[in-house]
């Protein structure tokens, strides 16, 4: 048997083991990344999102891409910004 071959062999000491329970994998305050502070975005973004949002409520992934490269924002900002627009459209019209 090589040397590194006998290094899996040898059982791992107890204080070595990972111990937890269901419970453990329930919560899932333990499996989440940390939330990232709000990005604040500039009144000229604003301006240019609010506008296209008046135009079409909806954004196909190339319009998404265009409007994110324009704004010097990522395709995600775009994303999430509409999302959450759509939303509170919604409420103030229903």
């Amino acid at each position: 048997m090589l040397a590194w071959q006998d290094v899996g062999a040898k059982a791992a000491p107890s204080h070595h083991k990972i111990s937890f329970s269901v419970l453990d994998i329930l919560d899932p305050q333990k499996f989440t990344r940390a939330a990232l502070p709000p990005v604040r975005l500039a009144a000229e973004q604003l301006v240019a999102l609010e506008n296209k949002f008046r135009a079409t409520r909806y954004l196909s992934v190339c319009e998404r891409l265009n409007l994110a490269l324009s704004l010097s924002l990522t395709e995600t900002q775009v994303k999430i910004w509409f999302q959450n627009r759509r939303t509170k459209w919604k409420k103030q019209n229903s």
